[in-house]
């Protein structure tokens, strides 16, 4: 017995097909794009290195140099700070949205830290923890935790009022209430609040390893600046990039999917 392909199964499928061909398209152009200015502005500019230049320094500096090294020593501080932050911003943004009179007095306190210049801390952690580790990931602690707690709090103060009823229907405790309703329906924001947690505490850690550290991204992107090597620091760069890109990418890939 024959079987038959309904025509708007077929149509449908090509549509689907489409944009994704469309879009790999687009972003093929903006990289080919992208390459050929910078060649471009390298060629005008010796403070620049070509792309050439900088992929042949990145190879260098993965094999024979430091920078496998230093890239794990930053991420690794980056790491710790950032889930330090999480379980703080979880737990702080939580209570200030439960809790009217934590949220009356201490979220006006919470909007006003997040307007400093958090890079002001770093010459008082260097004189508490000295140059090493623990400044750097205390660093990326105090960065990341305010969209953090900001996120977690927005996204428990918009739970639905029926999510609510339905978990003290069930007589759950606090903790319950918590684990099951509040934060489960939270989770979209609280995603949010991670990716723009992770960023901040990877860039704050390089920017602390310009002024006190023995090894790190920013140790090396200091020194290749230093030595006027611009395709070492150039190709320094480009791994702080990329590995912002691609953490951002996959805390966008799990936002959208729970979302």
């Amino acid at each position: 017995m024959s079987t038959t392909v309904a025509p708007n199964t077929t149509i449908a499928s090509r549509t689907r097909t489409l944009p994704s061909v469309g879009s790999l398209l687009l972003n093929v152009g903006i990289v080919c794009v992208f390459l050929i200015g910078w060649s471009v502005v390298s060629s005008a500019s010796p403070y620049i290195a070509s792309p050439a230049a900088t992929v042949s320094a990145l190879w260098e500096g993965f094999t024979r140099g430091g920078l496998a090294p230093a890239t794990l020593d930053s991420l690794g501080s980056a790491s710790v700070g950032f889930v330090v932050a999480t379980s703080l911003g979880i737990l702080v943004g939580y209570l200030l949205a439960t809790v009217p009179f934590l949220g009356a007095v201490f979220s006006p306190m919470v909007r006003g830290y997040g307007s400093i210049p958090h890079i002001v801390f770093l010459p008082i952690l260097l004189g508490i923890f000295g140059v090493g580790h623990s400044a750097k990931i205390t660093m990326a602690v105090l960065v990341a935790v305010f969209p953090i707690i900001v996120n977690v709090s927005a996204g428990v103060a918009t739970v639905p009022a029926p999510l609510i009823k339905l978990g003290h229907s069930l007589d759950l405790g606090h903790v319950a209430m918590a684990w099951r309703i509040t934060l489960r329906a939270a989770v979209p924001s609280i995603i949010v609040g991670m990716r723009l947690g992770f960023g901040a505490a990877f860039l704050a850690v390089v920017i602390s390893e310009f002024f006190g550290s023995p090894e790190g991204l920013g140790v090396e992107m200091s020194q290749a600046y230093g030595a006027s090597a611009y395709d070492q620091l150039l190709a320094v760069v480009s791994v702080v990039a990329l590995i912002s890109l691609i953490g951002n990418w996959l805390f966008l890939i799990a936002q959208r999917r729970l979302a």
